[in-house]
């Protein structure tokens, strides 16, 4: 039997032989895995919460009022009634950006026209600018989301002047909202002042309950869908043709309208409301109702 090893012994040297050594094998390489690219998730544009943006350009808001007026008076010697349809249309051009507590525009024009009913025969009546009005008239507006308020501050309400009774108007399109908006998200915004009514200092007192109720996309842009209800009363003491009288009155509204997320100002609107005022002095009292229809569109 051999040995693994053999010694060999020539010229003093020792050659010892072995088995030859097995080759290491050489490791195959592993590849990496081709990434493959991930798909893009869609965003919805109308997910929730939505988040309302600031003005970033002026916006003009038209505003159209049709009214239609009950007026029934009683006296000791005669009863009549009177009825009256107006539609005034006007423009509201707001010059002031960014999330800001004060609102600055301007009423560019303001135009009044009695409603002429489908059975006349004659065509409408033009439009006019009423010459006791100048514009465009300045307009400031006090927005106060923490405390609930919003009102028009310039021109003053309480000077029972026609300008202000003019841009009181604007406040329809005046909005205070949160930051965020998600369906069934509601908040108020009130208000307690002095307005006239036939020379007349009446203090209002109006809230105005929004419901944030869907949302859409409109060219190509998020648009909120809300309804606002509101409530109002009126009160005050004065002189008519010399003899004092009083003055109550209530009413209530609603309006369904667009909010652009964008910009966070109204995009249109469809409303309708009803105020009743009583009008009590010694020899006379009066009734009147006030049914209007409210319109409103955004110029782009």
């Amino acid at each position: 039997m051999l040995a693994a090893a053999l010694a060999l012994t020539t010229g003093g040297a020792v050659v010892t032989a072995c088995a030859p050594a097995r080759p290491t094998p050489t490791p195959v390489p592993v590849s990496a895995p081709i990434p493959v690219p991930e798909k893009p998730v869609p965003v919805d544009p109308l997910a929730e919460p939505w988040l309302v943006g600031v003005p970033t350009s002026p916006v003009t808001h038209e505003i159209v009022v049709t009214t239609a007026v009950r007026a029934a008076a009683t006296s000791d010697a005669l009863a009549n009634t009177s009825a009256d349809s107006l539609r005034t249309t006007l423009s509201v051009r707001w010059d002031s950006t960014s999330r800001t507590t004060t609102r600055t525009g301007s009423l560019t024009s303001y135009r009044i026209a009695a409603v002429v009913p489908a059975s006349t025969p004659v065509g409408a009546p033009p439009t006019a600018t009423p010459p006791w009005l100048t514009t465009p008239l300045a307009i400031v507006a006090a927005l106060d989301a923490d405390r609930q308020m919003v009102r028009v501050t310039t021109p003053r309400e309480s000077s029972c002047g026609v300008e202000a009774a003019a841009a009181q108007v604007a406040r329809e399109v005046l909005l205070a909202p949160p930051s965020r908006l998600a369906r069934g998200v509601s908040w108020v915004d009130s208000l307690r002042t002095t307005v006239c009514r036939d020379s007349i200092p009446l203090t209002l007192t109006s809230a105005r309950r929004y419901v944030v109720e869907d949302a859409r996309v409109q060219d190509g842009r998020v648009v909120v869908v809300l309804r606002r209800r509101s409530t109002t009363t009126l009160s005050g003491t004065g002189s008519q043709f010399g003899e004092p009288v009083t003055i109550t009155g209530e009413g209530q509204g609603e309006l369904l309208f667009g909010l652009r997320l964008d910009d966070g100002q109204m995009t249109d609107g469809n409303g309708v409301s009803t105020l009743t005022l009583s009008l009590t002095g010694r020899r006379k009292s009066q009734v009147v109702t006030q049914n209007a229809r409210l319109e409103i569109r955004r110029a782009f």
